[in-house]
């Protein structure tokens, strides 16, 4: 998964982890330390939210048929 800092946008990849911090890929938010701070700005941990990622489905639309004249 992966957190935004609110305050600058910087991203936390739970795969990637932090190794300006130490924190050693596949490290999960969960179990950051508390002191964690975003290497970016300096924020708190709780400046993070997770990030929901939604895909846009696009349909074509097909062409309406005029009904036969009988």
């Amino acid at each position: 998964m992966k957190y935004v800092c609110e305050l600058c946008g910087m991203i936390y990849d739970e795969t990637q982890g932090d190794s300006s911090r130490g924190i050693p890929a596949g490290t999960v938010f969960a179990e950051l330390p508390p002191y964690y701070e975003c290497p970016r700005c300096g924020s708190e941990r709780e400046a993070f939210s997770r990030m929901i990622i939604q895909r846009k489905v696009i349909r074509k639309e097909l062409p309406v048929e005029a009904p036969n004249a009988a």
